[in-house]
């Protein structure tokens, strides 16, 4: 009711709306029903809708306000609750991506834009609105221009500083000690760890110091909604190295040529012949893993690192292992990051990398969670005097078992709101990547998960197979299964 736009960062009304939508703890009446009564089913689910709507409405203005606040971390949470109403909404999108890219988050920006293209082609089979892709063309410039802003009262706002990475020393001389190695003999480093643990913080943060040196580095990710579209992280490589001209010169023009047929701007200098006949393949995958082997060999070694490689799809899984067999003659170093279950004993790049242990040139980091001595470090070094530093440590502890990205994401919840006030739910982006860890196994399985969850932190196998109601076999069978996800340790 207050005479100014909506997107003004008026703290009443922003109290407001954050008690309101405080309010809404699950959609009207669920789990609840009448036996044959389609009458009452219909206005549940009028209801339902209505107060779904209303809610929407409340975080949009929220997410203005606390965006023209200058508060994009606490935005972008509310952001993510709006998006879970409907993941089909485009404007929602937007807001994320927009909010993200104000946090130095351009990354998560890019990805939140190939969230919206998977889901708006498999939901409705169409392409975003222009003025979304108009968006995501702007951050991928990392352009600043009137479309990254909403309103143009909102003010500019600086990236978050970022939480301080500690309790990986060990990890990080690791890493150091394999780039002094590479000078001489190309070495891989693979990073193992469950979601959340750090590997792409860890890896980014080194990738950071040795481009320092002078090294030339270059970072491409796997989607899993892209595991369908061949090539997609060596092409993305490719294109983050070959920004720099020296990388270009360095390759063999045959070579050049072979790797310009996935990335067009490469503009190889000679004629390459057609992908056909005898041996062409073969001249094809070499070509490419010399491409990025000689590209980023040098002194300093370069440094390419390939994250979420358990969700590449199998073209570029085939090339990477071709790759990584052979790297050691080169100055170079490869890092991977993978989740561990899902990679099985006999995948390939699993047998790439054994092949290069024994010879000497790889490493293999097990990433672990971070200890209560390193919470308490990280609570007093972000939140100074503003909360009690052992007790928030413990309940932060308690609350995360050392999982570092659910700690990040609590201290930065932590840091926008006082001790005494906060409720210590499950902040909006780490529930997400629980919900897709959750997501990744059968219906039995999560059903058996969920009474197991009930029960409590400790349960036995004949409490939980009463419990959930399910026979012998099906509750070993879901146990098995969420043992092998990690989602259960026995």
């Amino acid at each position: 009711t207050h005479d100014h736009p909506s997107s003004h960062a008026c703290a009443e009304c922003r109290a407001a709306l954050m008690k309101a939508s405080e309010l809404y703890r699950g959609d009207f009446m669920e789990g609840f029903a009448l036996r044959d009564s389609p009458e009452f089913e219909d206005w549940q689910l009028l209801q339902a809708d209505e107060l779904k709507r209303t809610l929407s409405e409340v975080l949009e203005r929220l997410v203005e306000n606390l965006a023209s606040g200058g508060e994009p971390s606490e935005a972008a949470e509310h952001a993510r609750h709006w998006l879970s109403l409907d993941p089909l909404h485009e404007p929602a999108h937007r807001w994320l991506m927009r909010l993200y890219a104000r946090q130095g988050r351009r990354s998560d920006a890019l990805r939140q834009y190939r969230q919206c293209v998977s889901i708006l082609d498999s939901e409705l089979g169409v392409e975003p609105l222009e003025e979304t892709t108009e968006l995501y063309e702007a951050i991928l410039r990392e352009s600043t221009t009137p479309s990254l802003e909403e309103h143009a009262e909102a003010p500019t706002v600086e990236p978050v500083a970022a939480i301080p990475l500690v309790g990986r020393e060990h990890e990080m001389k690791v890493l150091h000690d394999a780039f002094e190695r590479a000078a001489g003999s190309g070495q891989l480093v693979v990073l193992e760890g469950e979601a959340g643990v750090g590997k792409s913080r860890l890896a980014e943060e080194f990738l950071k110091s040795v481009a320092q040196q002078g090294s030339q580095t270059a970072v491409a990710r796997c989607y899993e909604d892209e595991a369908g579209l061949a090539y997609s992280p060596i092409a993305e490589s490719l294109r983050a190295l070959a920004v720099n001209a020296a990388f270009i010169n360095r390759v063999a023009p045959l070579d050049l040529g072979e790797a310009a047929r996935l990335v067009p701007e490469l503009e190889a200098p000679t004629r390459t012949p057609r992908l056909e006949g005898p041996g062409a393949q073969q001249r094809f995958v070499d070509g490419i893993a010399e491409t990025i082997l000689s590209g980023i060999g040098g002194r300093p070694p370069g440094v390419l690192f390939f994250d979420d490689v358990h969700w590449a799809d199998e073209a570029s899984i085939d090339l990477l292992a071709y790759t990584i067999r052979r790297l050691t003659p080169h100055s170079a170093m490869i890092v991977v990051a993978w989740r561990p279950e899902l990679m099985p004993p006999d995948h390939r790049l699993r047998r790439a990398s054994a092949h290069l242990r024994r010879a000497g040139n790889a490493t293999l980091m097990q990433l672990g969670r971070l200890d209560r001595a390193v919470v308490g470090e990280l609570v007093r070094s972000t939140l100074s005097d503003k909360a009690p530093a052992e007790a928030t440590s413990e309940r932060l502890y308690a609350e995360t078992e050392g999982l570092p990205f659910f700690v990040v994401e609590y201290l930065a919840a932590l840091k926008s709101e006082r001790f005494e006030d906060v409720d210590w739910r499950l902040p909006g982006s780490a529930a997400d990547l629980l919900a897709t860890r959750v997501s990744s196994v059968g219906e039995l399985a999560r059903q058996v998960l969920v009474a197991a969850a009930v029960i409590g932190r400790l349960f036995d196998f004949d409490t939980l197979r009463d419990a959930s109601g399910r026979g012998e076999e099906e509750t070993v069978v879901s146990v098995d299964e969420l043992v092998r996800s990690g989602l259960v340790r026995e």
